[in-house]
């Protein structure tokens, strides 16, 4: 059962990817001012949990990090710390930050 629910998972990161793929959205100007970090300059931030975006093989991966910045920036997030990931020989990567906000 749960082999079914991953496999509906992988197919929904698929569609999504593929109907993103030429129709980028513009960066929000909220979304412009979430900055990629390293873990050791948020060390006195507030944590707001993990963001996703989709990498393919049709999108480039400053797509996806743009996704990061844009799911970031709904949670009020000022800084993202990209996640390692083992790229996917299934043709596409979930990219996958821990959004944080920092400072006031």
């Amino acid at each position: 059962m749960k082999h079914h629910g991953w496999h509906r998972l992988c197919l929904r990161l698929a569609t999504a990817a593929l109907a993103l793929a030429g129709c980028a959205a513009p960066l929000s100007p909220a979304a412009r001012a979430v900055r990629f970090t390293d873990a050791a300059s948020i060390a006195r931030c507030q944590s707001l949990g993990e963001v996703t975006a989709v990498d393919s093989a049709l999108r480039s991966r400053q797509v996806a990090w743009n996704g990061l910045r844009a799911e970031a920036a709904a949670r009020s997030a000022t800084h993202v710390v990209l996640i390692p990931y083992a790229p996917q020989s299934s043709g596409f990567t979930v990219q996958r930050a821990r959004a944080f906000r920092c400072g006031p």
